[in-house]
C-alpha cells in the first residue's frame, strides 16, 4: 500500500497552533494551505480512476493528462477539488459542496494571506479549522 505522509500532516497542523499565537499571519496561511493541498492530492491519488470519470463528465478531460503525470497545477487542483466533492459526497463521507469550500478558503489564504500578505488573524482565525477539518476527511477517507 502507498504511504501518506499523514503523520507530517499532522506535525504541521501543531506548528499551526505556534504560528498563530506568534501571530505570523502569513505562515499560517500557508501552513493551512499545505494541509489542504496535499488532502487533496492524496484523495485524488486514492479516487484517480473515479476523478478521472468525474473530469469526463464535466468535459475537463484536459485535466486526466496531468492528473496521469501528476503534474499539479492550479487548474487540475481546482477540477480536482470539484470532482472530489461529488466523488466523497456520493460515498457519503462528507457533506454537499465541503471540499470545494475549503478549498476556497485554503485559495484564499494562499493568495491573499501569504503570496499578498493582505489577511490579518482576525480574518482567518475562524477558517484555521480546515487543515484539521480536510486532514480528518482524508484519514476517513484511507481508513486511520
Amino acid at each position: 500500500m502507498k504511504r501518506f505522509p499523514i503523520e507530517e500532516l499532522e506535525k504541521s497542523l501543531k506548528e499551526i497552533e505556534e504560528l498563530v499565537k506568534k501571530e505570523d499571519v502569513r505562515q499560517t496561511c500557508e501552513k493551512v494551505y499545505m494541509i489542504v493541498e496535499s488532502c487533496i492530492k492524496i484523495l485524488s491519488e486514492v479516487e484517480k480512476e473515479n476523478l478521472k470519470e468525474e473530469f469526463k463528465k464535466r468535459k475537463k478531460e484536459w485535466l486526466i493528462e496531468f492528473l496521469e503525470k501528476q503534474d499539479w497545477n492550479t487548474d487540475l487542483l481546482w477540477g480536482a477539488a470539484r470532482g472530489l466533492d461529488e466523488i466523497l459526497y456520493k460515498k457519503e463521507i462528507i457533506k454537499p459542496k465541503k471540499i470545494v469550500e475549503i478549498w476556497i478558503k485554503a485559495w484564499n489564504f494562499h493568495k491573499n494571506g501569504f503570496h499578498e500578505n493582505l489577511l490579518e488573524m482576525k480574518d482567518i482565525i475562524n477558517d484555521i479549522p480546515i487543515a484539521q477539518e480536510i486532514l480528518e476527511i482524508t484519514k476517513k477517507h484511507l481508513g486511520i
